[in-house]
């Protein structure tokens, strides 16, 4: 195409795009800007939170349920390494008390 051709077409395209004119390309226009309006305000959001509840399910809740099983037995190993480390103690002041009554 020669150049006035390219320019006969962009100033069509601007003319048919900037016309403030109803006809079935203005119409068409409209549609796909409600049609983008439509997708951001409703679908979007929709599939945003599709999507966070995936995740929770796939991710959070499994991720909650490990940390609630095994939180119980750090609490109960928790729990043993101080009852030994009373046991301990308790040793230690039962052989010094022997150890005074011998040297007695």
């Amino acid at each position: 195409m020669s150049s006035n051709k390219y320019k006969d077409f962009d100033q069509l395209v601007k003319q048919i795009t900037q016309s403030t004119k109803s006809n079935e390309l203005s119409k068409t226009i409209q549609e796909i800007e409600s049609n983008k309006q439509y997708i951001i305000d409703i679908q979007l959001k929709k599939l945003l939170k599709l999507h966070d509840k995936s995740f929770k399910m796939k991710c959070v809740s499994p991720t909650e349920e490990l940390y609630k099983k095994y939180r119980r037995q750090m609490r109960k190993d928790g729990d043993l390494q101080n009852q030994a480390a009373e046991i301990d103690r308790d040793l230690r002041i039962i052989e010094t008390a022997m150890d005074i009554i011998k040297q007695k």
